[in-house]
Protein backbone atom coordinates (compact mmCIF):
# COMPACT_ATOMS: atom_id res chain seq x y z
CA UNK A 1 0.00 0.00 0.00
CA UNK A 2 2.95 2.26 0.85
CA UNK A 3 4.43 2.24 -2.66
CA UNK A 4 0.52 2.93 -4.26
CA UNK A 5 0.30 6.17 -2.06
CA UNK A 6 4.26 7.32 -2.99
CA UNK A 7 3.24 6.18 -6.86
CA UNK A 8 0.25 8.88 -6.01
CA UNK A 9 2.22 11.65 -4.59
CA UNK A 10 4.05 11.72 -7.34
CA UNK A 11 1.88 12.32 -9.50
CA UNK A 12 0.04 14.65 -7.15
CA UNK A 13 -3.12 12.49 -6.40
CA UNK A 14 -4.52 11.80 -3.10
CA UNK A 15 -5.05 8.26 -2.05
CA UNK A 16 -8.59 7.87 -0.30
CA UNK A 17 -9.78 5.18 1.47
CA UNK A 18 -13.13 3.62 0.46
CA UNK A 19 -15.73 2.43 3.00
CA UNK A 20 -19.07 1.38 1.95
CA UNK A 21 -21.47 4.14 3.13
CA UNK A 22 -24.57 2.68 3.29
CA UNK A 23 -25.45 -0.30 5.10
CA UNK A 24 -27.57 -3.05 3.99
CA UNK A 25 -30.72 -2.93 6.97
CA UNK A 26 -33.03 -0.02 7.32
CA UNK A 27 -30.75 1.73 9.61
CA UNK A 28 -27.69 4.10 8.24
CA UNK A 29 -24.91 5.15 10.37
CA UNK A 30 -26.32 3.27 13.20
CA UNK A 31 -29.91 5.44 13.62
CA UNK A 32 -32.85 4.78 12.21
CA UNK A 33 -34.64 6.71 9.42
CA UNK A 34 -37.66 7.92 9.63
CA UNK A 35 -40.21 10.43 8.16
CA UNK A 36 -43.12 12.05 9.77
CA UNK A 37 -46.09 10.02 9.11
CA UNK A 38 -49.22 11.06 10.35
CA UNK A 39 -52.70 9.31 10.56
CA UNK A 40 -55.55 10.37 8.57
CA UNK A 41 -59.22 9.87 9.01
CA UNK A 42 -61.62 10.22 5.35
CA UNK A 43 -65.19 10.41 5.24
CA UNK A 44 -67.43 10.46 2.14
CA UNK A 45 -71.16 10.53 1.55
CA UNK A 46 -72.35 7.77 -0.25
CA UNK A 47 -75.42 7.56 -1.56
CA UNK A 48 -77.20 4.20 -1.73
CA UNK A 49 -74.19 2.44 0.29
CA UNK A 50 -74.19 -0.86 0.47
CA UNK A 51 -71.01 -3.61 1.16
CA UNK A 52 -70.39 -3.92 -2.84
CA UNK A 53 -69.94 -0.37 -3.65
CA UNK A 54 -67.88 0.14 -0.03
CA UNK A 55 -65.77 -2.79 -1.12
CA UNK A 56 -65.56 -1.25 -4.73
CA UNK A 57 -64.18 2.02 -2.94
CA UNK A 58 -61.84 0.58 -1.47
CA UNK A 59 -60.59 -1.80 -4.06
CA UNK A 60 -60.03 1.70 -5.97
CA UNK A 61 -58.14 3.67 -3.37
CA UNK A 62 -55.77 0.93 -2.85
CA UNK A 63 -55.18 0.83 -6.29
CA UNK A 64 -54.10 4.56 -5.90
CA UNK A 65 -52.42 4.21 -2.58
CA UNK A 66 -49.98 1.29 -4.11
CA UNK A 67 -49.71 3.57 -7.54
CA UNK A 68 -48.34 6.31 -5.83
CA UNK A 69 -46.35 4.00 -3.87
CA UNK A 70 -44.70 2.91 -7.11
CA UNK A 71 -43.77 6.91 -7.59
CA UNK A 72 -42.24 7.37 -3.79
CA UNK A 73 -45.02 8.37 -1.76
CA UNK A 74 -45.05 7.12 1.46
CA UNK A 75 -48.72 6.06 2.08
CA UNK A 76 -49.88 3.08 4.20
CA UNK A 77 -53.37 1.90 3.82
CA UNK A 78 -55.10 0.94 7.23
CA UNK A 79 -58.78 0.15 7.03
CA UNK A 80 -62.36 1.20 5.96
CA UNK A 81 -65.59 1.06 6.89
CA UNK A 82 -69.21 2.04 5.72
CA UNK A 83 -71.97 3.36 7.84
CA UNK A 84 -74.58 1.72 5.58
CA UNK A 85 -77.85 3.21 7.34
CA UNK A 86 -75.92 6.68 7.56
CA UNK A 87 -74.61 6.22 3.77
CA UNK A 88 -71.11 7.25 4.76
CA UNK A 89 -67.98 5.46 3.76
CA UNK A 90 -64.88 6.15 5.80
CA UNK A 91 -61.12 4.95 5.16
CA UNK A 92 -57.83 5.16 7.08
CA UNK A 93 -54.51 6.08 6.22
CA UNK A 94 -50.82 7.40 7.20
CA UNK A 95 -49.10 9.76 4.61
CA UNK A 96 -46.68 12.42 5.22
CA UNK A 97 -49.63 15.66 4.80
CA UNK A 98 -53.35 15.99 4.30
CA UNK A 99 -51.81 17.18 0.47
CA UNK A 100 -50.61 13.29 -0.26
CA UNK A 101 -54.47 12.30 1.31
CA UNK A 102 -55.95 14.93 -1.36
CA UNK A 103 -53.95 13.21 -4.36
CA UNK A 104 -55.15 9.48 -3.37
CA UNK A 105 -58.38 10.53 -3.72
CA UNK A 106 -57.72 12.58 -7.00
CA UNK A 107 -56.17 9.87 -8.21
CA UNK A 108 -59.17 7.46 -7.24
CA UNK A 109 -61.14 9.60 -8.73
CA UNK A 110 -63.62 9.97 -5.22
CA UNK A 111 -64.73 12.74 -3.84
CA UNK A 112 -64.79 13.43 0.22
CA UNK A 113 -66.58 15.30 2.55
CA UNK A 114 -64.19 15.66 5.08
CA UNK A 115 -60.29 14.83 6.20
CA UNK A 116 -58.89 14.93 10.18
CA UNK A 117 -55.63 13.90 11.10
CA UNK A 118 -56.19 11.63 14.60
CA UNK A 119 -53.81 10.85 16.62
CA UNK A 120 -54.30 7.49 18.94
CA UNK A 121 -56.30 6.83 22.12
CA UNK A 122 -54.15 4.63 23.92
CA UNK A 123 -50.30 4.96 25.12
CA UNK A 124 -48.05 3.81 23.00
CA UNK A 125 -46.61 0.48 22.76
CA UNK A 126 -44.91 -0.52 26.15
CA UNK A 127 -45.96 2.12 27.98
CA UNK A 128 -48.73 1.89 31.36
CA UNK A 129 -52.12 2.64 30.47
CA UNK A 130 -52.53 4.94 34.08
CA UNK A 131 -56.11 5.15 34.93
CA UNK A 132 -57.59 8.18 35.36
CA UNK A 133 -59.32 8.89 39.43
CA UNK A 134 -62.70 8.30 39.79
Amino acid sequence: MRRRRDALAHRRLASCRVFRDAAETEQTYGRGVTTARRTFFVESYVPALDEEGAAALSAKLQAAIDELRREGRELEWLRSFALVEAETYVWMLTAGDVDDVVLVNERARLSYDHVVEVVAGEPPHGHRAVRAPR
